[in-house]
């Protein structure tokens, strides 16, 4: 029993160790070292650093991906991944990182320890051509351009100084807090109404529709403004249905 007890008492390990570990396997295993990856770019984010971090996804999973400001390597005339030369450096690369852009990443995968997470470290972006969302979003506005829908004599002027206006928002986000404040500081003494709906997941766009409607029936409304805060190209969807 003392022998199996020793033996139990040497495989116990720190989080620290088994992330440290882990990560050493990584480091060196030849699969994954220089690899490259194509996916879709989700939730970019840049830090005062100049570290860009961001999600690769594609239709059943995602990879979450660093790429630190000295691997960067602005200004350069080749491709690395290709060999191509050019006449003249090519445009900064961080210009690719765009929400729905699809890409392709190459680098290593590694394990960032305090975190116990795996990631991409990138050491170049080459663009890979439009992602699945981005290239949903053109298919349909595409489609509803060919139906008038956003010909010039479609739109009516908006009057200069609005005095009822109909808000469409969450109630319980930050966009109605930054518009009524702007309205206190900018606008004219308007009235506004609140018509409360989802801005982002799933029924969204149904709310928001039929918000709409109602400040139509009401025929109150001189305006009607629609507001949410910023997002992932996910997030802001809801505003690209059809609907």
């Amino acid at each position: 029993m003392a022998a199996r007890g020793v033996a139990m008492e040497r495989k116990i390990l720190d989080v620290s160790q088994v992330n440290e570990y882990i990560k050493g396997l990584m480091d060196t295993d030849e699969l994954l070292t220089g690899l490259c990856i194509r996916g879709e770019l989700s939730n970019y984010k840049i830090y005062p650093s100049g570290h860009h971090y961001f999600t690769l996804k594609d239709a059943g999973a995602q990879l979450q991906c660093v790429w630190f400001r000295d691997r960067q390597m602005r200004g350069r005339n080749f491709d690395p991944l290709t060999g191509e030369i050019f006449a003249e450096p090519r445009p900064d690369p961080v210009r690719l990182l765009r929400q729905g852009s699809e890409l392709f990443c190459a680098g290593q995968i590694s394990v960032y320890g305090p975190r116990g997470r795996y990631q991409l470290i990138v050491e170049l972006v080459q663009a890979g051509g439009q992602g699945l969302l981005a290239q949903a979003f053109e298919e349909r506005k595409q489609a509803l351009a060919a139906r008038g829908f956003f010909a010039a004599e479609r739109k009516r002027p908006l009057p200069a100084s609005p005095s009822r206006v109909a808000l469409v928002t969450s109630p319980a986000g930050a966009a109605i807090h930054d518009f009524m404040e702007l309205a206190s500081v900018r606008g004219l003494g308007a009235e506004v109404r609140l018509f409360p709906v989802r801005v982002q997941g799933e029924g969204a766009a149904g709310q928001i529709c039929r918000a709409l409607d109602e400040i139509n029936r009401q025929g109150w409304a001189q305006v009607a403004v629609i507001i949410r805060g910023g997002g992932s190209l996910e997030d802001l969807w809801c505003f690209n249905e059809e609907e």
